[in-house]
């Protein structure tokens, strides 16, 4: 019998999902003004943010590898968020870029290290119904617009000192839902026997990854200097968050529509049609902030930039790498593309930040989105087999 969203503790993987991004939704818009606050140069902004989306890199296969070798990965979500409601708490300690950055390096490990396995949780639930993915990870998203909407009033109201209360009280209701949610385990599939190199050594999947490398990359400028960048040029604190929030309720949308979107137009499509849109984005953010109605526009372009993205990259792992190896699939996605290519881009836009400023940062940045689907385009070959993905919706 094909598992339903009732037939799986539903109601706690989307609530473990809104607490995650509920964070995420106070800390993307927020901890780069914070930083600036306290003190920290633009650069050394765009550093901390890179030690904290770099973390990626080490904390994913790190609790993929132990997920894969105990076949328990919601233990090691748990562990992760214990490890993370603690390891945040030390930010109020340290007033230095050094102390800084190694409370973000301890924190992000964990933070960001649980993410691919309550993903291989919630798909080893769904089994081969994996298209309702979207559903549920789309309370992700709706975590993050709640807490986008909320924060900014509140920033307005008692000030920036009020963001890692919040980001800190997100953790905590992350780590207690996650006490709650059984573990899930799927049998080995016959076909799943190559070891996990000889998947990776398929010409399809580190093209695959070089391009979502790119695409994360492009969005360095966005999530470590939008707020700033819109601040500077008259947006209140709450219009800010309102449009973090908007950006993300577009994405909400896509989540939901992915699976026809993917059965319609194929992953290769998708992802050719996000590159060029991210590429768009970026230079109307850039080069047009005081154009209110271009600024909405682009917002609405997070549902291409990041979730169509998100969704082809989530769907084409899946696909890929199955049985004893999906643990550390999407903890490769995980630390390949969002953690080298998110800290990449976060380091490279504070530099460019600072040197030349916001219209070369966002520029920059939208070469990048370009290239990632030119680097596909002139894949044919290869690309025809990323259309096979499976319609996973997320």
């Amino acid at each position: 019998m094909k598992p339903s969203l009732l037939a799986i503790p539903s109601g706690r993987i989307a609530a473990v999902y809104f607490a995650y991004f509920g964070g995420l939704g106070v800390l993307l818009p927020f901890w780069a003004p914070y930083l600036a606050e306290r003190g920290f140069s633009a650069v050394e902004i765009g550093g901390l943010m890179a030690v904290l989306m770099g973390t990626k890199l080490i904390g994913p296969p790190l609790v993929g590898w132990l997920a894969d070798h105990t076949g328990h990965s919601m233990r090691w979500v748990q562990a992760a968020a214990t490890l993370a409601v603690v390891l945040f708490g030390f930010v109020w300690g340290v007033d230095n870029f050094t102390g800084m950055a190694l409370v973000m390096l301890a924190f992000g490990m964990a933070w960001n290290g649980m993410l691919p396995q309550l993903d291989v949780v919630t798909l080893n639930h769904l089994g081969t119904q994996s298209h309702l993915y979207a559903p549920l990870r789309a309370w992700g998203s709706i975590g993050f617009i709640v807490a986008a909407i909320a924060i900014g009033p509140m920033v307005d109201w008692f000030g920036l000192a009020v963001v890692p209360v919040l980001i800190w009280l997100a953790l905590t209701m992350l780590w207690l839902i996650t006490l709650t949610l059984p573990d899930a385990t799927t049998p080995l599939p016959q076909d799943a026997a190559a070891s996990f190199w000889q998947v990776f050594a398929q010409p399809v999947v580190p093209l695959f990854l070089l391009a979502s490398f790119l695409i994360n990359a492009a969005h360095g400028t966005y999530y470590a200097f939008y707020s700033i960048h819109l601040s500077e040029h008259g947006y209140a604190q709450w219009l800010i968050g309102a449009l973090w929030a908007l950006g993300v309720a577009a994405e909400v949308v896509l989540f939901l529509l992915m699976p026809w979107l993917l059965a319609r137009f194929g992953a290769w499509g998708l992802f050719m049609t996000a590159s060029v849109l991210t590429a768009l984005r970026f230079l109307l953010i850039g080069l047009l902030p005081n154009s209110f109605t271009l600024v909405l526009l682009a917002q609405l372009m997070h549902a291409a930039s990041f979730g169509i993205t998100h969704a082809v990259a989530i769907g084409f792992i899946h696909r890929y790498f199955v049985g004893r190896n999906q643990s550390r699939g999407q903890a490769i996605l995980s630390s390949v593309s969002y953690g080298a290519g998110g800290a990449a881009g976060l380091y490279a836009a504070g530099v460019l930040w600072s040197w030349y400023g916001a219209e070369v940062a966002f520029a920059v940045m939208a070469g990048l989105g370009l290239m990632a689907g030119m680097l596909l385009l002139g894949q044919a070959r290869a690309m025809a087999l990323v259309s096979r993905i499976d319609h996973t919706g997320g």
